[in-house]
């Protein structure tokens, strides 16, 4: 489950979701991730509780800790 969640924060950062203006759509990013929406909300609400993603209305985006973590993991 840990690489699932990497790989949906790798997938925002590739897509430069990094603020309100740049947010995705959860359903895109389910696409892209290759995860069900449903799977990937239930994702999201847990990574908005430790303040790795904003969620606003259909769309999130990363926080600057989110972007943190997946740096972290490439360094």
């Amino acid at each position: 489950m840990e690489h699932v969640v990497q790989h949906v924060l790798t997938v925002l950062q590739f897509n430069s979701a990094v603020s309100r203006e740049r947010s995705i759509k959860v359903r895109d990013l389910a696409r892209m991730a290759g995860i069900g929406e449903d799977e990937l909300a239930r994702m999201l609400r847990d990574l908005r509780g430790y303040g790795y993603v904003e969620l606003i209305d259909d769309s999130v985006y990363l926080t600057r800790k989110g972007m943190m973590r997946v740096i972290s993991k490439f360094s």
